[in-house]
């Protein structure tokens, strides 16, 4: 008779199970090496301790039902599966019943029912198998580490790309170091996705005139004609922080993401340092702007990060919090949801900036305000909005998810309309408590109505769109109209400031505009014909434009 070959002992490396603890962490090392180097990593440390530690309570729990190893350890993965599946089951479900809504509450019973009916057939068939499991153990310990190990690299790769651009801001010097006592506080307000005021009256129905007006009745010069100079947050920052274009290296460092180094690690922050300036921030929400290396990094309390945010999205976590914000919107009159948080976020850094205590060494304070850039969260009169449609910077949505061109338009102009209200609050407070202080308000692109059209040619339209922003100085103490002028870009910004105040003797670069497709991952320039371009009448987009030119030229 044939001898039955023994399993591999707890002591042997082949007998060891430890892929499930590799696939618990596994997700979360894929989004980040999908969103380095933007990601902080303080941000892992909290998911990966969790996951760890989930699976290892589970790991021990499972005990009381499960002695053997092998078919713990394969029960314990398919739980993994079903937990980290979650939201993409759920979605596609959402998807093919074209439900815009998030699910929650009772409507998720029937999913739920079925995920834990999928995990009880897995728990009996492990129970009745006799077969050997070792040799799979062993295959799914390897694959689980060269999953960890690719992601692993992948993201110490793009950190380490990333980092290089650290050396831009040590290409360039100021012209002196000397601290000055009697240095100016700068005040950096991005508003993002503000669009100028004729693409506003153009393509949004909107006037905003009497909020140009009241800026330049508190002292402020709006460039009227200025342009972007690129469509893209990460691009547009970077540049304007470095008061230089960014599209060399962007390309050479792998141009989706690197520029978010180029924020945190800028000519200007190097320059302000120098100078003895304290650097101030605000939470943003975007990874990319985010300046937790700060002198003073400033954030509400108990807000997960987007990166985070993610990750709960992608779980069973996800209708947990919903469930617990639809309990707390019974008790306590409000219909609390993850939206909340990203306008928590807005309002948090106006109401900082309104109440900042200025001290005796000069600030550089940055607040990059995701408005009235989507989701809409606030009305025309600054009260909260609840999108009915589950949260999404991007506004990448399938097509039967999106907002209709109606609601994005008027959603976006009530929010520009609220949002001005808190901005000249905002203003006063500031000039009143610092009179002497420099106040730069400015997009960084315009709107962006393309990502939810479907079919979002010609370019003329979108370009214009896309790159035409509010752009506003007070410059206290300068005669504004020597050193600005109406088509001044955000590239020359601090250009004219440092060499306002500081006399350094900076040049002006043509001001010139980029335009990032994300389907070519290519920056292409945009002759100004483009940005000149003017809709004959209101309308939708389509309506007013039949032909597409020629594809730009690339920079």
């Amino acid at each position: 008779m044939g001898e039955t070959r023994p399993e591999h002992t707890t002591s042997s490396p082949r007998g060891w199970v430890i892929y499930p603890f590799l696939a618990a962490i596994f997700p979360i090392l894929s989004v980040l090496s999908s969103n380095a180097p933007q990601v902080p990593l303080s941000d892992i440390a909290l998911p990966i301790l969790g996951m760890l530690g989930m699976t290892a309570l589970l790991w021990v729990a499972l005990l009381l039902i499960l002695r053997d190893r092998f078919k713990r350890g394969l029960f314990l993965l398919g739980l993994l599966v079903l937990f980290w599946s979650y939201g993409a089951v759920l979605d596609t479900i959402r998807g093919a019943l074209h439900y815009r809504e998030m699910l929650s509450g009772l409507r998720i019973l029937p999913f739920v029912a079925l995920e834990l009916g999928a995990a009880l057939v897995l728990f009996v068939l492990l129970r009745r198998t006799q077969r050997p499991l070792g040799g799979l153990t062993h295959f799914l310990n390897v694959a689980s580490g060269v999953g960890v190990a690719l992601a692993l690299g992948i993201s110490a790769n793009n950190y380490g790309r990333a980092g290089a651009v650290s050396t831009l801001a040590s290409d360039w010097s100021p012209a002196s170091a000397a601290f000055d006592p009697a240095a100016r506080d700068i005040v950096y307000i991005v508003a993002d996705a503000y669009g100028r005021d004729d693409v506003l009256r153009d393509l949004y129905g909107y006037d905003n005139t009497p909020f140009l007006e009241a800026l330049e009745s508190r002292g402020f010069y709006v460039a009227r004609e200025s342009c972007a100079n690129y469509n893209a947050t990460r691009f547009s920052i970077s540049s304007s922080l470095n008061f230089d274009y960014v599209n060399g290296i962007a390309s050479e460092l792998g141009g989706d993401q690197s520029p978010a180094r180029l924020i945190q690690n800028s000519r200007l922050r190097d320059w302000l340092d120098g100078r003895g300036y304290r650097f101030v921030s605000f939470a943003t929400g975007y990874s990319g702007t985010e300046m937790h290396e700060a002198d003073q990094y400033l954030k509400p309390r108990a807000l997960i990060t987007e990166f985070q945010q993610i990750l709960v999205d992608a779980t069973p976590l996800r209708s947990v919090m919903n469930r617990v914000r639809s309990r707390k919107a019974a008790r306590d009159g409000l219909r609390a949801s993850v939206h909340d948080l990203h306008r928590a976020r807005v309002l948090f850094a106006l109401k900082g900036l309104r109440q900042m205590k200025w001290c005796d060494e000069p600030e550089f304070v940055f607040a990059h305000i995701i408005s009235p850039h989507w989701p809409f969260v606030l009305d025309e009169e600054s009260n909260p909005v609840y999108p009915a449609i589950r949260y999404n910077l991007a506004v990448d949505y399938p097509d039967w998810e999106k907002p209709t061109l109606e609601e994005f338009t008027e959603g976006y102009r009530k929010q520009v309309q609220g949002l001005n209200r808190l901005l000249l609050e905002t203003i006063d407070a500031v000039q009143q408590a610092n009179p002497d202080a420099i106040i730069i308000l400015q997009g960084d692109h315009g709107p962006r109505r393309r990502s939810i059209l479907p079919d979002p040619e010609p370019w003329q339209t979108y370009a214009r769109e896309e790159l035409s922003i509010l752009n506003a100085y007070y410059l206290p103490g300068i005669d504004v109209e020597e050193v600005l002028y109406p088509k001044i870009s955000p590239v020359n910004t601090f250009r004219v400031i440092l060499n306002s105040y500081f006399e350094e003797g900076l040049p002006l670069l043509e001001d010139r505009s980029y335009l990032w497709l994300d389907a070519d991952k290519e920056l292409y320039t945009v002759p100004q014909s483009l940005l000149d371009y003017r809709p004959a009448a209101p309308g939708s987009m389509h309506e007013r434009v039949a032909t597409r030119p020629a594809s730009p030229a690339k920079p």
